[in-house]
């Protein structure tokens, strides 16, 4: 019988104008932040790294209680 990673689970609670918003979202992997790290590196890469981190973030959100309206 091998060893089995859990991933840590994060809950974000949001006040202000999304107040009742809890996203739940595990931690990205550490090659994902060396790649955000060297991007930040890089001059002229603001739009590249925005979408990465926005890349990252969507693939790790577990739950989220956002409803449509």
């Amino acid at each position: 019988m091998g060893y089995r990673k859990i991933p840590r689970i994060y809950t974000l609670e949001f006040d202000g104008e999304l107040d009742g918003l809890v996203v739940r979202i595990k931690s990205i992997k550490f090659g994902a932040v060396r790649r955000l790290v060297a991007l930040m590196d890089e001059e002229g890469k603001d739009v590249q790294l925005m979408g990465e981190i926005n890349s990252y973030l969507a693939d790790s959100i577990v739950s989220w209680t956002l409803q449509d309206e």
